[in-house]
C-alpha cells in the first residue's frame, strides 16, 4: 500500500512539473489524460482572464450535484477549484464546457463556499465528445490556486 501511494505521489509530482497550461484567449487548448492535475499555483488571472484545457468525455448522461462531484451511471467528472488567495466576495468564478465536436456550450457556475473551496452549483446534460474547459475570473482580485479534474472511474 505504501509503495503504491509513493508511486502515485511521484506520478503527481511529475504531472505537475510537466503539465502545460493553455490560454483560451490565444485560441489554443491542450488535451490532458484522465486524472490530470493542472497546477495554477502562483499564477494570477486578473478580472476577465480565462484558462482553458480540453479533455475527452465518452459517457453521455445527465449530471446531478453531490458533495464529491457530478456523476452519471456510466461516467464521472470531478472538478474542484482549490486556492489560498481567493475570497468568495472578490473572486466569483464561472466555468464552462464547450463541446468541440458540435460547438455546443454547456455552462456551469461556481459560487464561493469559503476561501479554500468552491462548489459547482449548476449542471446541464452533457453528451459524449471532446470538451473545452474554461475558467473565467469574474471578481475584482487576481486568482491563484490549482484546478483538479477527473474523468471516468
Amino acid at each position: 500500500m505504501k509503495k503504491r501511494a509513493a508511486a502515485l505521489a511521484l506520478a503527481l509530482v511529475l504531472a505537475l512539473s510537466c503539465a502545460p497550461i493553455a490560454s483560451a484567449d490565444a485560441g489554443e487548448f491542450v488535451s490532458y489524460p484522465e486524472g490530470t492535475v493542472i497546477d495554477l499555483s502562483g499564477k494570477d488571472f486578473e478580472r476577465g482572464a480565462k484558462l482553458s484545457v480540453a479533455f475527452e468525455f465518452v459517457a453521455p448522461g445527465s449530471y446531478f450535484v453531490s458533495d464529491e462531484g457530478y456523476y452519471t451511471e456510466t461516467g464521472e467528472i470531478t472538478l474542484d477549484i482549490l486556492g489560498t488567495t481567493w475570497s468568495p466576495a472578490d473572486c466569483p468564478l464561472w466555468i464552462g464546457f464547450i463541446n468541440l465536436d458540435e460547438g455546443r456550450d454547456f455552462g456551469y457556475k461556481f459560487k464561493g463556499g469559503n476561501a479554500q473551496y468552491w462548489k459547482l452549483v449548476e449542471a446541464r446534460n452533457m453528451e459524449a465528445g471532446t470538451y473545452h474547459i474554461f475558467v473565467k475570473n469574474l471578481g475584482r482580485a487576481p486568482v491563484s490556486g490549482a484546478m483538479v479534474y477527473r474523468v471516468g472511474d
